[in-house]
């Protein structure tokens, strides 16, 4: 069955399965197999029966200041005989209640008939799009995630089904229409954060002193790809930077952490300001994937602070990258976005990281200062940070909604603000 006629069958149909069991006995679900069964055209068995089983952990998901979170994947296929594999797995977004074709998760079934894995998707979706398709058949469930931690499916198939043939070039399990690197079997999938544009990232940079929240020490926006095999694991990240702003007078250097990765291999770039010229370039292994120098110094990368009232904005400085990973990690393993990206205070010897990532003795997180508020952001968009003097509280009057409820109102807190306490949009 083709993409676009699921997403209109789920349009038309309003006949989604968000939780407890789909089985032969239920007369929707049945009419929905058919549908799909009859559309596939790809010379499937008929009609194949399932059930499924639906375990999805839930809770309330922790509020760290982000804009993104992590949920953990599980879906398993079983026939009468044995596991499925080579089954696809796909989980797409909803936005505003539409189903999208922005993919957030693909991987096909093991050996074993089960894909294991995780997935980065920003707060304000509060939908996705669970689709398994195995020989032709699919599985199409809408899943609120609001609340849930783990997606966890297993798929029990009531007759066997017959293999169809599809063209894989590369014989890594996903078939060409659907691989985006077709002709490399490391490779199949790859991923923006965010869909489009950037998001911006901001630190406060007097820790272990509270700062004062204006959120310009230090800014730069950000956008990042990453490239996963046929398990759905990350094998490949690519990122840019550009610094935007530096309203302090310490210096600092921008450093990047991926836990866990080792014998990485670094392509780094960075571009002058004024004609977009090379500046720098390395190229080499990287052992141990810890506390690598992106950006150098703060006041070597930017000529301007662009965080006065009536200033003219200078541009600053421009890097990418690429990390080819030495070994396939599962999306949890990097931590959520910006990934470790941290600010290293060359005044004080102070790093400054986003929440959730180094704790205190006492369990307590270790970037949480003592009003419960962070060193660091990172929003959505080209965001407009405060003017020097200024407070993010006032220069955006939904921001305290937004951290008060733990991101449940407000998500958009940052398209609403006061034009003369945060500075002009900036190209």
């Amino acid at each position: 069955m083709k993409r676009a006629g699921i997403f209109a069958l789920l349009l038309l149909s309003g006949i989604l399965f968000s939780s407890g069991c789909a089985s032969a006995d239920d007369e929707n679900y049945l009419w929905l197999l058919a549908v799909a069964g009859g559309e596939s055209g790809e010379g499937t068995s008929g009609e194949v029966p399932f059930e499924v089983e639906v375990g999805d952990e839930t809770g309330s998901p922790d509020f760290l200041f982000d804009s993104t979170r992590t949920l953990d994947i599980y879906v398993n296929v079983l026939d009468p005989v044995s596991p499925v594999s080579g089954s696809q797995v796909r989980i797409y977004e909803l936005v505003d209640g539409v189903p999208t074709q922005n993919v957030a998760f693909r991987a096909r079934t093991g050996v074993d008939g089960i894909v294991t894995g995780s997935m980065e998707i920003d707060r304000n979706i509060a939908s996705v799009i669970l689709e398994v398709e195995f020989e032709g058949q699919v599985y199409s469930a809408q899943v609120d995630i609001t609340y849930v931690q783990s997606i966890r499916r297993t798929i029990n198939l009531l007759a066997t089904i017959t293999p169809i043939e599809e063209v894989d070039s590369d014989g890594d399990g996903i078939p060409d229409e659907e691989d985006d690197y077709p002709e490399d079997a490391d490779r199949a999938t790859v991923l923006r954060y965010p869909r489009e544009g950037n998001y911006t990232v901001a630190f406060e940079d007097l820790y272990p002193r509270q700062g004062d929240a204006d959120f310009n020490d230090y800014v730069l926006r950000v956008n990042y790809e990453e490239d996963l095999n046929a398990n759905g694991d990350v094998v490949r990240i690519r990122g840019n930077y550009e610094h935007v702003a530096r309203g302090a007078g310490y210096k600092h250097t921008l450093r990047l952490t991926l836990p866990g990765v080792t014998d990485a291999h670094l392509n780094l770039t960075r571009f002058d300001r004024t004609d977009g010229s090379i500046a720098y370039n390395f190229e080499g292994a990287i052992a141990d994937f810890t506390g690598i120098e992106m950006m150098p110094r703060s006041d070597t990368t930017i000529t301007g602070s662009n965080t006065g009232s009536g200033g003219t904005y200078r541009a600053g400085d421009r890097a990418q990258f690429e990390v080819v990973l030495g070994h396939p990690a599962q999306r949890a393993q990097l931590g959520a976005l910006p990934y470790d990206l941290h600010l290293h205070v060359l005044d004080t010897g102070h790093d400054i990281h986003f929440l959730g990532r180094y704790f205190k003795a006492d369990g307590t997180d270790q970037y949480l200062d003592s009003s419960g508020f962070p060193w660091a952001l990172m929003v959505p968009g080209d965001w407009r940070w405060p003017y020097e003097r200024q407070n993010i509280h006032a220069g955006y009057e939904f921001f305290d909604d937004w951290y008060q409820t733990g991101g449940l109102e407000a998500n958009d807190w940052y398209d609403t603000f006061d034009d003369s306490l945060v500075v002009p949009t900036v190209d």
